[in-house]
Parts: structure tokens; sequence; C-alpha cells
């Protein structure tokens, strides 16, 4: 039986080629056992693959279970070629089957028997191994570590078997597929481009490989909105397709990509009969994998709620959850493919929220079926949490949440439209807790890792940070290489697959031993969810709350006091979300129109226009119940905006007040993270206040992906600002050249209280290289001075406050779900409780200014942060300096974290002894003053 696995196992991340004989060939032969042993085997796996062929992959894979335990069952040696000739055949059919849990096991201990095998077989064996394992996951939905897998398979294929075009095609064909569902357009298109120029080989070529690529194509060009090359495209695969129709898998590929291009199109009497037939077709097939039949259910369901038909939508979706959970009685977390699963439940929550808005249901009935969308959307929250703790690479489990970032939108939206039927202010928190949840489960795992007391956690995480370390460094040197973006670059190959390796070998280190610690992941898995108490426990120290939640189509504005709450629903808006970004530029625009008595007029008039639009879509009339304290948990574009610079638009403009006029704002990344943090404050033992202002002297820094070199210009302020610190605050200075990155990491954990004033850099392209700059020195090459974001998220900073006085540290490409990727987000995940953060370019001279009264207030006053920080803005804005008094110069700083006064143990000291001092003063008066009676 001629079987190359290899092909059929990699082509099978896009189709099934089951039935399909391709050339080369698997030897389960070998001398290590007796000829009749022998024969037994050789037969036992032909009839496994005419099992297979014949779409009995049941029969199939229990023939291959069976070979493998006559192997593993002899008394003498082992015969490792026969062994993971039968792994690498069961895998295959354990994949087919939809038993991924099954499968990995077998092929991660198939990975350990290739080394056993001599030079060629070995790297054959790695090869088709971890070609299974990119179809594994991939069909998981983990496509990052698919691709991983395919790139070292990619790299041994072209080391040790450079002549085997197939080989390189296979590679060249998955990644491209799988780049496109990952949404790497570009990359997809590069690699479909060499996919091309060899689909034609002899070696290569058959029509239903043709076939599949075309379909990729058009999948391809769908999603570019290239509707004419999908025509094209399309059109060439109906030629084709006359002679060599699909069947299996292959038909519910193409089913899915017909019905995506005639929606798109708007044809959607096309789109309905396509699916129509497919399902038709799909019920006349047998063993085939779950995955499947869901994908097409799912596809299914979506067009008919889009027509309104959602009974028949739920149908589909039933008959993909009885695929996916054979058996009744079988518990959600031990299903195979959650991935589907979650997603079948989801499209079913969302058909019952469509149809509780859809129909004029009596109110009693609405509220229930409302309630039960809400119920179901914390059920997949739940499910999706269990889901992300056997995912370990955070990319990975971020793409994960924010793929399923519909199950939050379909329960916030069901719980708005509860507000409006009864008890709105009951629904509006549990919106809150709930658009919480989708945050703070991106968030959780970081903080997780600082607070833990278990060591063999902690153990675990200090060989994780030696894996990021080496991941880093390759990272930094791939970056530099000339034509990054070109897949024939050596260096840049040889690059990619050593960082898909380090984020493997992270992956393993976590699935083979953090996944044991039982309580670590159940905390972490459990661990999103705010508190009963601890909302109502805000609110009643006069703190409102207000956040945003930004779905597919909706963007929503809740908000909480003791005043009331606000609970808002706006369809999105693009150009209103966009103007929160044109505000902050704006502001950000007065040191180029200064000066300029036209342009500067010109400058506050878009001022004005661009925050009515800002103010009225993101605050609106949430602003009428804030209290003394806000506070703001910022996502996605609002995380942007200097909401302390925006005004409630008046009549009369000149008597409109600034936000921060009446409140005192601070930030969180979650209110999960927020509680956390309050219930593990850390009191870092040594001295209480340092602070770091190094001396620049026009040092050029060239970064990777800048397209230029920029300098770090002398600051005529920040070594005052430190050195005011120093005699005023008995803060340990460290200035000028004392002011290096290994004097910072040698304090870092001994200080209650740090404050950073020098030059920082937000980096667009490559976040991770965003910095703060420390003393160079003589040491210009290495950029040893540089304090990046990808070295600080590796660190331990058990910080109470850190006050980082340079230019964007609060700034960076937004993640959705979240906020800025900045400095001041690195800070906070590697456990600083609070932090004074910078949106644009500060003002030196201002910036001592601000440092200033802010630490008069907090350390002299015992002010909370927030309030010492308003207290310096208000003093810039009551300044009514004509410059001065612009959000430019104020507005950009922003108080994050814990409010409390980092100061107030030794000030609760002081005011402990202070009566105790008068009551013996008076004593001593009254005493004296018997005495000289007497």
């Amino acid at each position: 039986m001629n079987v190359n696995l290899r092909m059929i196992s990699i082509f099978f991340l896009c189709i099934s080629l089951s039935g399909i004989l391709l050339s080369g060939e698997t030897k389960p032969a070998s001398t290590n056992q007796s000829n009749s042993d022998g024969d037994q085997l050789t037969a036992l796996y032909n009839e496994g693959w005419q099992k297979s062929h014949s779409g009995d992959n049941y029969s199939a894979a229990e023939i291959f279970e069976k070979g493998r335990e006559i192997i593993l069952n002899k008394v003498d040696t082992i015969d490792y070629q026969r062994l993971v000739t039968f792994n690498e055949a069961l895998g295959y059919h354990l994949i087919e089957l939809g038993r991924y849990r099954e499968a990995l096991e077998i092929l991660y201990s198939n990975l350990e028997k290739c080394t056993e095998l001599e030079c060629y077989s070995k790297w054959d064996c790695k090869t088709v191994t971890y070609s299974e394992l990119t179809v594994c996951y991939g069909k998981m939905g983990l496509q990052q570590i698919a691709v991983d897998y395919l790139l070292k398979a990619s790299e041994i294929d072209k080391e040790h078997f450079s002549d085997e075009i197939s080989y390189h095609f296979a590679n060249y064909r998955n990644l491209a597929y799988s780049y496109n569902l990952m949404g790497n357009y570009r990359a997809a298109e590069e690699y479909f481009e060499k996919t091309i120029e060899i689909l034609f080989h002899p070696d290569v070529y058959h029509p239903m490989i043709h076939q599949s690529i075309l379909l990729q194509l058009m999948q391809l060009y769908i999603n570019l909105e290239k509707l004419q090359k999908a025509d094209q495209v399309y059109a060439e695969f109906l030629e084709l397709n006359k002679d060599y129709p699909f069947s299996h898998e292959g038909l519910v590929y193409q089913t899915q990509i017909e019905v995506m291009y005639f929606h798109r199109k708007g044809d959607y009497q096309s789109a309905l009969l396509t699916l129509e037939e497919g399902l038709q077709r799909l019920e006349g097939i047998r063993d085939v994998d779950p995955h499947f039949y869901c994908n097409m259910y799912n596809t299914a369901a979506e067009f008919l709620i889009k027509m309104d038909k959602f009974k028949d939508a739920r149908h589909y979706l039933k008959l993909c959850e009885q695929k996916i959970k054979p058996f009744k009685n079988l518990l959600d977390k031990d299903v195979d493919d959650l991935e589907s699963l979650m997603k079948a439940r989801n499209i079913y929550n969302y058909s019952l929220l469509k149809e509780a808005l859809k129909t004029d249901l009596p109110t009693d009935e609405k509220e229930a079926l409302l309630i039960d969308v809400y119920r179901n959307a914390g059920a997949l929250a739940d499910l999706l949490e269990y889901h992300l703790s056997s995912v370990f690479i955070p990319l990975t489990k971020n793409k994960i949440v924010r793929d399923f970032m519909s199950i939050f939108e379909t329960g916030i939206h069901a719980l708005y439209e509860l507000s409006n039927i009864s008890d709105p202010e009951k629904w509006a928190e549990k919106a809150l807790r709930f658009s919480d949840r989708s945050r703070a489960i991106l968030l959780i795992e970081h903080l997780m890792y600082k607070l833990t007391e278990n060591q063999a956690v902690v153990e675990i995480l200090i060989r994780d940070n030696h894996i990021k370390q080496q991941y880093d460094s390759v990272f930094l040197d791939m970056i530099q290489l000339p034509n990054e973006e070109s897949s024939d670059n050596q260096e840049q190959r040889e690059s990619l697959a050593k960082l898909a390796s380090l984020r493997l070998e992270r992956e393993q280190l976590f699935r083979n031993e953090l996944r044991n610690e039982r309580q670590y992941i159940r905390e972490v898995m459990g661990g999103s969810q705010i508190g009963k108490d601890f909302i109502p426990e805000i609110i009643s120290n006069d703190i409102s709350l207000l956040t945003h939640f930004f779905g597919e189509g909706n963007m929503y504005i809740i908000a909480l006091s003791q005043k009331g709450y606000f609970f808002e629903k706006k369809a999105i808006d693009e150009e209103a979300i966009s103007t929160a970004l044109h505000f902050r530029q704006e502001i950000e625009r007065l040191p180029d129109v200064y000066g300029n008595h036209e342009a500067f007029h010109t400058h506050l008039g878009a001022l004005e226009k661009l925050n009515q639009k800002v103010f009225n879509y993101f605050v609106g009339e949430a602003v009428s119940i804030f209290n003394e304290y806000l506070l703001f948990i910022a996502v996605d574009e609002a995380s942007v905006i200097p909401l302390g610079a925006l005004k409630k638009p008046k009549i009369d403009a000149r008597n409109s007040r600034y936000i921060i006029e009446y409140t005192k704002i601070f930030g969180g990344f979650s209110l999960k993270n927020l509680e956390l943090q309050y219930e593990n404050i850390r009191v870092p033992k040594g001295r209480e206040f340092t602070a770091f202002a190094p001396e620049y002297n026009n040092e050029v820094v060239s970064l990777a992906g800048i397209p230029y070199q920029f300098s770090l210009p002398a600051l005529n302020f920040n070594i005052n600002e430190v050195k005011w610190l120093s005699q005023n605050l008995s803060a340990q200075a460290f200035i000028g050249e004392e002011a290096t990155i290994e004097n910072f990491k040698s304090v870092v954990s001994n200080s209650q209280v740090l404050h950073l004033s020098g030059h920082a850099y937000a980096h667009d392209q490559y976040p991770e290289l965003s910095f703060f700059a420390f003393y160079i020195g003589n040491d210009r090459q290495n950029s040893n001075y540089l304090l990046r974001l990808i070295d600080i998220e590796k660190m331990d900073i058990p910080v109470n406050l850190i006050f980082l006085n340079g230019c964007e540290t609060g700034f960076g490409p937004i993640l959705r779900g979240e906020g800025p990727e900045s400095v001041h987000r690195a800070f906070a995940l590697a456990g600083v409780s609070s932090l004074i953060n910078t949106l644009w370019p500060i003002n030196d001279l201002t910036g001592l200014q601000m440092t200033k009264t802010f630490y008069k207030k907090l350390y002299n006053k015992g002010k909370t942060i927030p309030a010492a920080l308003r207290y310096a803005q208000l003093e810039m804005i009551q300044s009514n300096h004509p410059v001065y008094s612009h959000p430019y110069f104020w507005s950009g700083y922003q108080s994050y974290g814990i409010p409390d006064n980092p100061f107030r143990s030794k000030m609760a000291k002081w005011h402990l002894w202070l009566p105790i001092g008068i009551l013996v003063l008076i004593l001593l008066y009254y005493g004296l003053k018997k005495w000289s009676m007497l």
C-alpha cells in the first residue's frame, strides 16, 4: 500500500484527501522482529489504510492501535521504526475522528521515539509528526501553534529533504492557508505565489489539490474585498470541478467558501441553495471528523439567522453539538473540539437574542428569554476560561479571547435590553461585571504569575523567563535583518524557525509541568470574576465607575455611582471613534501652532469641535452621575482619550468646565486586576523613595522598524526635578552618570516609590521595543541603556507607585479588548500597584512643575494619588496663563491603579505621634504653671 502520510497529513489542514493515493512509500518493515510478526504488522498496516480509503476511519484507528500494542508488547527490543510508523498513522486517524487530545498524546510520544531512529528516518519521523501536530492544532483553532510546528517541519525539509518538491509545496500551501486564517493576508499571498509556482510539477500536481488551492485563493480574495479576482478564480474552479467533484470534507470546504462568496456578492438565493445542497450531501458521509460537520452546520446557522430563520438555525446548531458530544453524559471539559462547541453555542445564543429583539413577545416572555441569553453567555465565558487554561502562549490566548469577544457582546446586549424592561441599575451592574470579565480574562494570568506563592510555579516561571530572554534576543536580531518581509531570506527563515521552536518549548514547558499544578490552574480559571462586594465597596467610597465595551456592531457606555447608573448602547461610528485619536493629536499640536496667532485660534476652534464629538459619543449624560472620584476602565480607542480634558458642551463654551475640575480621575486595566492588587499589596523592603534623572547629550538611537535615526537631546529640567525630590523628600537620587539601567535594576525591588524622569519612546510597529532611556555613557553599540517593554514584562517589580515622567509612556498600538501596548502597561503587568503615565511628548519645564506640586500634595498633605495629580493639573488650569493652562501641558498625565497614598504608613505614624506630642506639651505647660505658682 503506497501512502505518503506526510502529504495526506499536512494537506488535511485544508481538506481531507482520503481516497487519493499519492506517490511515496512508508516502510513498516524492520529486521528487529520475526518474519511472522513483520507479515502480521504489514498486513495490519495495509488493512488500516484500506479501511481509511473506504471512509471507515474508526476501524482504521482501531487497527493501527492494535498494531501499536503488538509492537509495544514485544519482550525483546522495541522496533522504533515500526512504532513511529503506526503512531503516525494512528495520530492521523484520531485527528480525522476529532479525538484531538488522544492524538496529541500519541504525537508528543512519537517525537520522543523519533530520536531513536537513524539519521534519515529520524528527520522524516520528526517532519511527519510536526506536520500532524500542525493539523491537530490548526483544527483546534490554535493557528499560531500550528504555524510554529509547520515552520519547524519546513526547516527540516529544507535541510534534509531539499529535493522533495512535494514536501516544500505542502509547506508553502499550508502556510498560505494558515496565515489566511490568522488574518495575515500579506504573508498568505506571498506563500500562495510560491505554491502556484510549483503547483504543476509532476511530483505535486493533482486536480483535487488544484481545486482546493483555488478555493483557498477565493477565500483570500474575499477577505481582501478583491471580488473581481475571486470571480476569475471561481470560474476556473467550476471548470475543473466538473470533472473532479469533491467528496468528504472537501465538499464542506467548498460549500463554506461558495456561501461566503455568494453572500459577499449579495446573492443570498444562491448562497441558500448552495447550503442546502451541501448539507444534503454531507448527511451521506460517515466517519467524518465532527469538526467538519460543525463547520458546515455553523455556516448554515449564521446565514439562516441573517434571514431571521431562527428555529432552522438552531436545528443545525443542535446537530453540531450532537456530533461534538455524541454522549449526553459527556462533560464539556472532556470534549476535544471545544472551539467548535463554543462557536455553535455562541451562535445559538445569538439566535435567541435576535429572536427576542425581532418578535413581538409579551414583556415577561421577552424578559425570560433575555435572561437565558445572559446566563448562556456566562456559561460560555466559563467554558472559554476552561479552554484557555490549557493554552499558555499569551499571543495565542489573547487571539482566542478576541475571536470569541462576541460571547460578551451578546451577553451585554441582552443586559442592555433587560435594563429597559425592569430594575435597570441591577442589569447595569451586571453589564459592568461582564464587560470587565472580557478584559480580566486576558490579563489575569500576568498578575497571577506575580502574586503566586506556589514555589513550584515560581520555579517554572523562572525557566519560562529564561526561554523568553532567548526569544527576545532572536527577535531583536531578526527585525534588524534586511528584506525582513521576504521568506526567501535565509537568515530570516532561520530566525523564524528559532522563534517557533522557542514558542513551542514554552508551550511544552507549561503543558508538561504547569498544568499539573491544579490549584494554580483553578485560580487562573476562576479568577476573572469580580468579588460580590467589590463594586458596592468602591461606590460607597464616593467613587463612580465608567467603562466602554466595543462590539462588532455596537458600543456600550456603562457607568455606576451612588448617584445612580448610566447604560447606553450606540451604533459603532468609525468616524466618532477615530475622533478620539484626532482629539489627542490636536492637543499634541500646540507646539506647532504656538506663536502663530491665526494658526493658534484655528487650533482652539478645532479642539472645541473635536471635544464636542468625543464627549457626546464616549461620555454623554454619564457625566451627571460622576462623584468625587472617577475610576475609568479605558479600553480600545477610549484608552487614548485624555478624559480630564473633555468639557461638557454648552451654548457658551467659555463657561464650561473640564471634567477634571469636578472629579478626581484614575484608571485601571480591569476591575478584577484592581481587586487582586488590593488583596495582594506587597510592601517592598528598602528605601521609601528612589528617583532617576539620566543625562543626555544628543546621543543617536537606531531602532528596528524605524527608517530614520533619532537623538536624545539634552533636557534642562529633569535633573533639577530629581535634585528637588532628593532635597525636599529625601529621595535616593540617581542623577546624570549614576542614572544607569544597572542601578535601576539593583534598587527596583526595594523601593516603595520610583520616579523616572527622562526620554521615553513609544514604538508603533514593534511596541515590544518601546523604552525608557537611562544614561548611555560610552556604551552606544548594544542598547543596554534602553529599558524596553520586553525587558520590563519579565521583571518582578513590587513597587507601590512609579511616576513615568517621559514622553508617551502611556501610549502605544491598541490591543483589541484592552488598550495601548505601552511602557506603563508593561510596568503594571510586572506588579506595580499604581502609575502616573503620559499620553504624548511632555514639556520639560511644566513636567518639573507638575512633579513638584504632585509630590507636595502626596508626601506632605497626604492626598491620594489621583487627588494629588488633579491638584497639580488644576494649578495649571487656574493659572490663567495663555499657554500653560492649555490641556497640552497637564491633561496628558494619567493616574492608573490603586489610588491610595503610598506614603500613608509614614504619615500614619506621624499623625499618631502628633496628638501624643501635643498632649505632652499641654501637661508640661500646666505642670510648669502650677510649679511656678508654688
